[in-house]
C-alpha cells in the first residue's frame, strides 16, 4: 500500500499513518474546512471472509475518527460490485447510490451490499455513481476472463457531495504499472491547500515573473544571457538533475524580467486527485 503526493502539495501534508497493508491515510491542511483527510484502500476479495471482516473494522476505525469538518475521501479498489440504484429501489443503496451507475444494474453482490450498508451507517455515498459517462469509461477493472466490471470507487461524506466535479477511470494510465489489470481512479474535487512554512505560518510565495516580456527581442537575448550564466558548469545526466534546471531557468527569470506583485500565497489542489 502507497500513495503518491505531488511535490508541490507536500508543504500542506499534516499527517500520514497506515493502519494496515491494506489502508493508509494522509491528512492536507486546506481553506474552508479545516483538512482533506484521504484514505487509500485495498480491499480483500470477496472468498475471503474473514480478511474483509478485519479489512472493514479497520476502515471503520479510520473514517469514524474524521472531524466532521475534514473533507473526507475514501478511494481504492474495494473488491466490491455495488450494480446501479434500481427504479423505486429503497434501503442502503436509495441513500448511498446516485442514479449514474454503470451498466452493472442488477449485478450488486453480496460484499456490494456490505459496502452500502458501511457507507450508510456512516453518512458516505459512493460517488462514481452521481457522473454519467459511458458504460466504458466507467468500468475499472478488466478480470481474467475478459469481463470489464466496476471494483474502484471514491466514497465521500454525503454532505461534501457538492464538492466534487467529476469521478471516472483513466484507461491507459497506469503510471507505468503496465501489469495491472485496473484503470486509476480520478477523483476532481473543488479544494484549496494551503502552504505553510516550517513554522506553522504561510509560507512566501514564489516570485512569478511575466513571460510576456520574452516578446521584446532585447529582454529575450538578456534572458538567454543569464539562463547560460545560471547553468555554466552543470552536468545534466540524469532525470533527478532536471529539477536544478528549472530552479536556474526560474532564477534567470526572476533576474531579467518583471515579476508579478506578491498575493496571499496558496496552492490549489490538483484538478486529478488520483488513487
Amino acid at each position: 500500500m502507497g500513495l503518491f503526493v505531488a511535490a508541490r502539495l507536500l508543504p500542506s501534508l499534516v499527517d500520514w499513518g497506515g493502519v494496515s497493508g491494506r489502508v493508509m491515510w494522509a491528512r492536507f491542511r486546506a481553506e474552508r474546512c479545516h483538512h482533506v483527510f484521504l484514505v487509500v484502500v485495498y480491499a480483500p476479495t470477496s472468498e475471503k471472509t474473514a480478511e474483509r471482516a478485519v479489512f472493514f473494522a479497520d476502515l471503520a476505525r479510520v473514517v469514524e475518527r474524521v472531524p466532521v469538518a475534514d473533507f473526507l475521501l475514501v478511494c481504492g479498489d474495494l473488491n466490491a460490485r455495488v450494480g446501479r440504484r434500481a427504479s423505486g429501489e429503497a434501503g442502503a443503496a436509495a441513500a448511498v447510490l446516485g442514479d449514474a451507475g454503470g451498466k452493472e444494474a442488477g449485478v450488486r453482490n453480496a460484499v456490494g451490499q456490505k459496502l452500502l450498508a458501511f457507507c450508510e451507517a456512516r453518512g458516505l455515498v459512493v460517488a462514481n455513481t452521481f457522473f454519467r459517462h459511458s458504460a466504458a469509461a466507467a468500468l475499472t477493472h478488466c478480470g481474467i476472463s475478459g469481463e470489464l466490471m466496476t471494483l474502484d470507487y471514491a466514497l465521500v461524506r454525503r454532505t461534501r457531495l457538492s464538492s466534487l466535479c467529476d469521478v471516472r477511470p483513466r484507461a491507459g494510465a497506469n503510471l507505468a504499472f503496465h501489469f495491472s489489470d485496473h484503470h486509476p481512479l480520478e477523483v476532481t474535487f473543488r479544494l484549496k491547500l494551503v502552504l505553510r512554512d516550517g513554522r506553522g505560518g504561510r509560507a512566501p510565495r514564489r516570485p512569478v515573473p511575466e513571460l510576456a516580456a520574452l516578446g521584446d527581442p532585447a529582454v529575450r537575448a538578456a534572458f538567454s544571457t543569464r539562463v547560460a550564466a545560471e547553468i555554466e558548469g552543470q552536468r545534466w545526466e540524469s532525470a533527478a538533475d532536471y529539477p536544478a534546471l528549472g530552479t536556474a531557468v526560474h532564477a534567470a527569470a526572476v533576474a531579467v524580467l518583471p515579476v508579478r506583485p506578491a498575493v496571499t500565497a496558496r496552492y490549489a489542489l490538483s484538478a486529478e486527485a488520483q488513487a
